[in-house]
């Protein structure tokens, strides 16, 4: 595997009730490990090489089903935060196929989606892979999980776009978080659209989730084109105010995106009920009157 480790560039503990041991861990790795199979029988063995692996990823690590045997951790939930962004190259008798076609559709193209898709089916947060340390540790069964909160977007329009045609653009917004994606509808030749269509997204993790607004060019024969992103972190928003932006999008030299955001918990407040029958600490009693109602609509 190389003598090149991965490098942990930045770290993140939360607080924690005592049963597990949460961390956001953003690693980094381009070493200089290969694999080397050889597959049928001398002299005329087929020879497959893995080389030049690099990859950016943050992971979420749960530490938990502790014990007094060593290494005290029976297991790990262990899952992406984001799709991660790797590279590498194969190799088929010396022949490197990941170099095979259009940069567009290639095969390292379908090979990245493949593994991309993979992973957000079954390991990009809240979906999680329990690593089991100990084997006395409880194989903890899945679960699937409970929303916090929702994130009400409305995406209003986008000014002074690049042109990524001849003239002009195609452009639509892709809206991801975690395994949630959303797309706006696509405004042909138009480099001022205005899309006022509104998606929900849920939120599971107010502290660290993003949301990702990614600006396309649709192309009917190609890959869509970018042509901007922007990004909000969702502990910046706050419960119940509707929230309106104005962003400049990143990537390119011209561009702005309009839209809105309004958070909404899920999760029941700390409401007390006095001995006079009296409700205090209810600012958010309306919404939590109507909380079942909600999680059943999700």
């Amino acid at each position: 595997l190389g003598d090149i480790p991965p490098t942990v560039v930045g770290m993140r503990i939360f607080e924690s009730d005592g049963s597990n041991i949460k961390m956001d861990w953003e690693i980094r790795y381009a070493g200089n490990a290969e694999v080397i199979l050889k597959l049928g029988t001398q002299p005329v063995a087929t020879t497959l090489e893995i080389s030049g692996i690099s990859i950016s990823m943050n992971l979420r690590v749960e530490f938990c089903c502790f014990t007094t045997q060593i290494p005290c951790i029976g297991g790990a939930n262990v899952s992406f935060l984001q799709s991660p962004s790797f590279d590498f190259s194969f190799k088929v008798a010396g022949m490197d196929i990941m170099n095979i076609g259009p940069k567009e559709f290639g095969l390292a193209k379908v090979v990245k989606n493949v593994i991309n898709a993979m992973i957000r089916q079954q390991a990009l947060y809240p979906n999680k892979v329990f690593v089991q340390l100990l084997s006395s540790a409880e194989v903890e069964e899945k679960k699937s999980p409970v929303p916090i909160g929702v994130v009400t977007i409305n995406v209003e329009k986008a000014t002074h776009l690049t042109i990524a045609d001849i003239v002009s653009s195609d452009p639509f917004v892709e809206i991801v978080s975690l395994d949630q994606v959303h797309e706006t509808t696509t405004k042909y030749r138009n480099l001022n659209p205005v899309f006022n269509e509104s998606f929900d997204i849920l939120i599971y993790d107010k502290q660290s989730q993003i949301i990702e607004f990614n600006v396309y060019d649709r192309d009917l024969t190609n890959a869509s084109d970018f042509i901007g992103k922007t990004i909000i972190s969702v502990d910046k928003l706050q419960p119940y105010e509707l929230e309106s932006y104005n962003r400049q999008l990143d990537g390119v030299k011209t561009g702005n995106l309009y839209f809105t955001c309004l958070y909404i918990n899920l999760v029941n407040n700390n409401i007390t009920v006095e001995s006079n029958n009296s409700v205090s600490n209810n600012s958010d009693l309306l919404y939590n009157i109507s909380y079942d109602e909600l999680m059943n609509d999700i």
